[in-house]
């Protein structure tokens, strides 16, 4: 069967206390299967064969394909929503993530494992942004791309898709070096369900967090300790791009509508 890959780790977590990290492991654990669960409540969505494991700072999130349920444009966009649901809970639990999405040959023999090329692709790729958030694989962007094709008689779904996830231009780290490239990337920023004001805090958090930080920062003699900043940098980078690239519709001091240009 084919079907959705995330994987996601920590970035930081050496830094915290291991009884810290795992309160927070546990309890972004159970809010996950929760959060699902209501989706499958609300939405319809068949999400008791998603499934949410962890192993030491790092989930894997897993999905087979429901061809016969929804339309795979309308998994993409439940999946990548859900990724991205599930990184901005991780920003207010001061638990920074980032990782990758990837879509192929799915198998999972049992509860315990879950095997196949989406998992190896996911696994070769989730440590690679430097910054919070999550990239496509190659072969996830190419399977979505034929979702496009096939959805541009319905505007709705493929200016979802565009919006969800959008052409960034991601700070990865390869072979000891960092270079920029140009990805598709969820979109978890939390202005459609919140608003405005809500992607204003995330960057007001990040900013406070870095400000703090400074000092500290300043102190240190070992470069690579310096750059452990810099995730912050790119992710302000990245919440400022979407908001830029994002028009909100206000009526009577009240927020109607979000729409998005994204090129």
């Amino acid at each position: 069967m084919h079907g959705f890959v995330a994987i996601l780790d920590v970035l930081g977590a050496s830094r915290m206390a291991p009884s810290t990290l795992y309160e927070k492991i546990m309890h972004m654990d159970k809010t996950a299967k929760e959060f699902a669960n209501k989706s499958a409540e609300i939405d319809g969505v068949p999400t008791e064969s998603l499934w949410v494991s962890t192993f030491a700072d790092t989930f894997v999130f897993s999905w087979p394909c429901q061809p016969t349920l929804f339309s795979l444009e309308v998994q993409f966009l439940f999946f990548g929503t859900y990724i991205g649901w599930f990184i901005k809970e991780g920003i207010f639990d001061e638990l920074p993530f980032r990782g990758a999405i990837s879509y192929g040959e799915l198998y999972r023999p049992d509860t315990n494992h879950v095997l196949g090329q989406a998992v190896n692709e996911a696994a070769d790729m989730y440590e690679l942004g430097n910054w919070i958030g999550v990239i496509l694989t190659p072969d996830c962007i190419k399977r979505l791309k034929n979702c496009w094709t096939g959805s541009h008689g319905d505007h709705l779904i493929f200016n979802s898709l565009i919006s969800t996830f959008p052409v960034y231009k991601v700070c990865l780290k390869l072979c000891d070096k960092e270079c920029d490239k140009t990805l598709r990337v969820v979109n978890w920023t939390p202005i459609d369900r919140k608003g405005f004001e809500s992607d204003r805090f995330s960057v007001k958090f990040f900013r406070e967090l870095k400000k703090e930080n400074l000092a500290q920062v300043r102190k240190l003699k070992d470069n690579s300790q310096r750059k452990y900043w810099d995730k912050y940098k790119n992710t302000i980078h990245f919440i400022n791009y979407i908001l830029d690239k994002t028009i909100l519709v206000i009526g009577h001091k009240k927020q109607i509508g979000v729409f998005n240009k994204y090129d």
